[in-house]
C-alpha cells in the first residue's frame, strides 16, 4: 500500500496523519509497521499507532498490541478493547476476561471489558452482573446496573431480585431503579417488598420504579 510505503520515511504530524489514514482504512498489511511505532517516544505517534491497530482489529493487530512496551498505557488498552469488538466471539471473550481482571487498569476500562463480557455471554450475564453488584468497585457496579435495563438474558430480574437484600443500600437503590426502567412484570414482587424496607431511600426507589 502507498500509505505503508510512505510511512517508512514520514515524521511528526505527517506520520501521525498517515497512521490515522491506515487505521481508517483498516489496512491489515500495515500491522508490522504500526507495531513498530508503538515503541516511539513521540506519544502522538505511539497513541495513533495503537488506535490504528485497534481499528484493524485482527489477531495480528492484537499480537502487536500485546508486544507493546507499556501494556497498560491508556491508548494500548483502548485499542485492545476496540480489537475485542472485531474478534470472533471466543477470542473476544478471552480478551475481555483478561482486561476485566487486570487490576492495573483504570476502573472505567475494566468496566468496559465487563460490559463486553455481559453482552457476549448472555448465559453468564446474571452471574457476572450479580458478582459486580456484590463488589466494591463502583465503575463495575455501574456497568452492571446499566446492563440490567436492557439485557435480554432470560430470568435476569428474578435472579437479581433474590440477591437484592444482601447488597448495600446504594446498590439496592440503583438496582430497583434499573428494574423500573426495564419495565418487566417479573420485578413487581421485588418492588413491592422493597416498599417496606427499613431505609427510606430504598422505599423511595421502589415507589418511583
Amino acid at each position: 500500500s502507498a500509505f505503508v510505503a510512505a510511512l517508512a520515511n514520514a515524521t511528526g504530524r505527517t506520520r501521525v496523519a498517515l497512521v490515522q489514514s491506515i487505521g481508517n482504512r483498516r489496512i491489515a498489511a500495515a500491522v508490522p509497521a504500526l507495531g513498530g511505532l508503538l515503541n516511539q517516544t513521540d506519544t502522538a505517534t505511539s497513541a495513533a499507532a495503537a488506535a490504528a491497530l485497534g481499528q484493524v482489529g485482527n489477531s495480528a493487530a492484537l499480537a502487536a498490541l500485546r508486544a507493546a512496551p507499556n501494556a497498560t498505557a491508556a491508548a494500548v488498552v483502548e485499542a485492545k478493547l476496540a480489537t475485542a469488538r472485531r474478534l470472533p466471539a471466543a477470542d473476544a471473550t478471552a480478551l475481555y476476561r483478561e482486561l476485566q481482571a487486570d487490576s492495573r487498569l483504570p476502573a472505567h476500562q475494566r468496566a468496559t471489558a465487563l460490559r463486553g463480557l455481559i453482552d457476549l455471554e448472555p448465559a453468564s450475564a446474571a452471574g457476572r452482573i450479580a458478582d459486580a453488584l456484590a463488589g466494591a468497585d463502583w465503575a463495575q457496579k455501574q456497568a452492571a446496573i446499566e446492563s440490567i435495563r436492557a439485557h435480554p438474558a432470560a430470568g435476569l430480574v428474578a435472579s437479581l431480585a433474590a440477591k437484592l437484600p444482601v447488597w448495600d443500600i446504594p446498590t439496592q437503590t440503583a438496582v430497583l431503579t434499573a428494574f423500573g426502567r426495564r419495565g418487566e412484570a417479573g420485578a413487581i414482587a421485588a418492588l413491592v417488598a422493597a416498599m417496606k424496607h427499613a431505609y427510606a431511600t430504598v422505599r423511595a426507589a421502589a415507589i418511583a420504579a
